[in-house]
């Protein structure tokens, strides 16, 4: 796994300006939705009434501003 240290304060200041917790609901980020496609949808489909925002990666880039965008948008007006 490969971490980039700005990611926290990304995240941190993702939340900060949605008003988001960094939990629960959920922006999930991840490199391989494809593994588990029917649990993932399962999973999904218990939480449509919630925020959930699976978000794909490259795993040769990691989280970018596009991603964390999407996130944003997700998040923002989030009860």
């Amino acid at each position: 796994m490969r971490l980039d240290p700005d990611h926290g304060d990304q995240l941190r200041r993702l939340a900060d300006d949605t008003g988001a917790e960094l939990a629960w609901p959920l922006v999930w980020f991840d490199d391989d939705f494809g593994i588990h496609a029917t649990r993932r949808e399962d999973f999904v489909h218990k939480r449509r009434h919630l925020t959930t925002r699976l978000i794909h990666v490259d795993p040769g880039t990691g989280i970018t501003g596009q991603h964390l965008s999407e996130a944003r948008e997700a998040l923002t007006g989030n009860p």
